[in-house]
């Protein structure tokens, strides 16, 4: 399975860890329940950008840390 399939694990036990359902998840962002399963465990659709961003909000998290690919991910710059 290519890293861009797989199921968003990362964020999955982030969810379960913080005793958050997904069911709770979805409908806070105005989605059904279905849908936030089948694009949480990658089995079809897959979260828009708006979507992800309105998770981010609602959780307070970063999209960095659960949605983006570390190929993807910010690259720290330091001033020398």
């Amino acid at each position: 399975m290519s890293q861009e399939k797989k199921p968003f694990y990362k964020f999955k036990g982030y969810l379960a860890e913080h005793g958050i359902k997904q069911r709770d998840v979805a409908k806070l962002i105005g989605m059904n329940e279905v849908s936030f399963s089948q694009k949480i465990n990658r089995a079809g659709s897959v979260f828009t950008l708006d979507e992800v961003k309105t998770i981010c909000e609602v959780l307070d998290i970063s999209a960095d840390d659960f949605f983006l690919i570390k190929s993807f991910q910010k690259r720290e710059t330091r001033a020398m």
